[in-house]
């Protein structure tokens, strides 16, 4: 039996939502139960690979975390020697923690509903997660001629702060704009090219420089010192090296999971009856398409 068969095995035992055990405990039980050993050839290999198995826990979390992806289970922060499910909600979590660890629970679930969509429709998803940060007159462009911005939008200082324009122009005056790309690669990372082309793409809009006249990008106006966000959302993952040219361009780059976790954390599509979360596609379509 190797390291990642008995994580593997540990992962089926407590599940995200896990309470904390024994790590040596969980391995001796899972040795003898599932790898049909005797139960003292079980409590020695358990005691001998039980490091090795925690350092594993460990480098998966940060493996996952790296693309924004949620463990199963992870080493118990006070007790080294347990570990559980990292969605079990502690007694002493606080009500907006023990929420959001509910929620995240789905976010495979928030995955699959999300690669289950059309490109179309998932252009229109990149319009909703503007919305979902503020964003006003957020549009989707047509898909022939878009001159690789698929949808934008503005947001204002003084709708953050929730001033009349009459009483607070100037937070008015200050706009950030927003202009994304949605790429629907369930399967297939994505990797430099697409990254640089992004920065192409975000060049030319800058400068106003198009294929065409789009009509669409008539309120797309950039000033020289206008402050553009750039965003490129994708149902899969990004390769290390597609990551690294985003950080140095200032490219908000966001992979399949970390786009379902968000949407977790503000509860789209979930419900809530007698005190347990539940993810419905239902509502879920109903966000997309309001």
């Amino acid at each position: 039996m190797t390291v990642t068969e008995l994580l593997g095995r540990i992962e089926v035992a407590i599940g995200i939502q896990g309470p904390p055990r024994g790590l040596r405990e969980v391995l001796e039980q899972e040795m003898h139960a599932h790898f049909q050993q005797l139960p003292i050839r079980a409590a020695e290999q358990a005691e001998r690979m039980e490091e090795r198995v925690r350092q594993r826990i460990h480098e998966k979390q940060q493996e996952l975390e790296e693309v924004g992806a949620i463990p199963v289970v992870i080493i118990h922060h006070a007790n080294q020697r347990r570990v559980m499910g990292s969605c079990w909600v502690g007694p002493t979590d606080t009500e907006a923690l023990a929420k959001a660890k509910q929620a995240r629970v789905h976010v495979q679930q928030i995955l699959a509903t999300m690669r289950a969509l059309t490109p179309d429709q998932f252009e229109r998803f990149g319009s909703r997660i503007l919305r979902e940060l503020g964003a006003e007159q957020v549009q989707v462009t047509r898909r022939s001629g878009d001159n690789g911005v698929d949808f934008y939008g503005f947001l204002s200082l003084g709708g953050i702060m929730q001033h009349p324009p009459a009483i607070c122009q100037l937070a008015h005056n200050i706009q950030l704009l927003f202009a994304g790309q949605a790429k629907h690669y369930p399967d297939n990372p994505i990797g430099p090219a697409t990254i640089r082309e992004m920065i192409g793409a975000i060049s030319l809009a800058r400068y106003q420089v198009y294929s065409s006249e789009p009509d669409f990008f008539e309120e797309f106006k950039i000033l020289p010192f206008n402050p553009l966000i750039a965003l490129l959302f994708t149902t899969g993952r990004f390769t290390r090296g597609a990551k690294e040219i985003a950080e140095s361009a200032g490219i908000i780059a966001r992979s399949g999971e970390q786009l379902a976790t968000f949407l977790a954390d503000r509860n789209v599509g979930m419900v809530i009856q007698d005190g347990v979360t539940t993810f419905l596609r239902k509502r879920f379509e109903e966000w997309l398409n309001g």
